[in-house]
């Protein structure tokens, strides 16, 4: 269990801290599995409830203090979603994406994510985390297909490759490094939790404390390795780094025409990826407009989801991407 005082450098919340006061006495112990275990059949009958009502989410995500089952639990089965039949290690941290795993954040991504990829593809997840995308990313890949995990820090790939093998996953490869625009090692900066680590372009005496050495690929260069499959999807998540990835990917975006579905974190990200795919003769649709068609010209939102389709498969991959 998280201790107290790695708990309060995490968050300032008075609500949280509250919570986590109450979760530590006697009474919390006894009656949190009970609470937890009711919030969880809920979500199973009605997760319709959260993806509607913001205060619902806000109250889910409280709900992560508690690690929604009994945190004496080893692993969460997944009981609906498209992650059905998995389950993932429990973790007692508060950013413990618990909510994603069970199927209730990022639903509109799952559901593309099942629309796109087909028995036999090849999916480079970006920004890997713990595995929750690996894992569907599997399933929906089959035995006849691949899915190389990219995770650069060391937390987060301990805890990935053991939700593989919680699950006997076969065709997940771990690649434990960055992606940029250059390959070589470059500075990685850990963030307030483990799924905002980035590369950055310098170190400051006050981060460096925070700061890791990574190895770097170019997605150009790790797809001429032998014996490596070219991506028929690339996930993008990468805290800000998504232009820079693109940046090392014009090759591979030319030859083999992936599907690119990305996580855009700020207006310059949103401009160099506008730029390099459109390059490549890209159209893109963002999630948040409804995955409306992106006008040529027009820029693309400072944050937000966008799903890059090369031109030429537009019309064949416009009935699956209508939602």
């Amino acid at each position: 269990m998280m201790n107290d005082t790695a708990y309060y450098r995490a968050t300032s919340s008075t609500f949280n801290k509250i919570a986590w006061a109450f979760r530590r006495s006697f009474l919390g112990q006894a009656t949190a599995p009970l609470i937890a275990q009711s919030i969880y059949k809920f979500l199973q009958t009605r997760p319709e409830l959260i993806l509607k009502n913001e205060s619902l989410r806000r109250l889910g995500d409280k709900a992560q203090l508690w690690a929604v089952l009994d945190p004496r639990v080893a692993a969460i089965p997944i009981g609906f979603g498209p992650l059905r039949g998995f389950s993932i290690l429990n973790d007692p941290s508060p950013h413990f994406p618990t909510f994603r795993v069970l199927g209730i954040e990022e639903v509109m991504n799952q559901v593309i994510f099942e629309r796109i990829i087909r028995p036999g593809d090849v999916v480079y997840d970006l920004g890997a985390n713990v595995g929750v995308h690996a894992l569907l990313f599997s399933r929906l890949c089959g035995p006849g297909g691949r899915v190389y995990a990219f995770e650069p820090w060391p937390e987060n790939i301990e805890k990935l490759n053991a939700n593989l093998r919680l699950n006997k996953i076969q065709n997940v490869e771990v690649v434990p490094c960055a992606v940029s625009s250059r390959s070589g090692l470059a500075t990685f900066r850990t963030g307030p939790d483990s799924s905002q680590g980035k590369l950055v372009d310098d170190s400051n005496e006050a981060e460096r404390h925070r700061d890791l050495e990574v190895q770097v690929f170019t997605l150009d260069d790790f797809a001429a390795q032998a014996q490596r499959r070219p991506p028929t999807l690339l996930k993008i998540d990468i805290e800000g780094g998504e232009g820079e990835a693109l940046r090392g990917a014009r090759r591979v975006l030319r030859e083999f025409r992936p599907m690119v579905i990305c996580e855009i974190h700020d207006g310059t990200a949103a401009e160099v990826v506008r730029s390099v795919l459109g390059e490549a003769d890209y159209e893109f649709f963002v999630l948040e407009r409804g995955f409306r068609v992106v006008p040529t010209g027009e820029s693309l939102p400072p944050w937000c989801h966008t799903c890059a389709c090369p031109r030429e498969e537009v019309n064949k991959r416009s009935s699956i991407l209508a939602v």
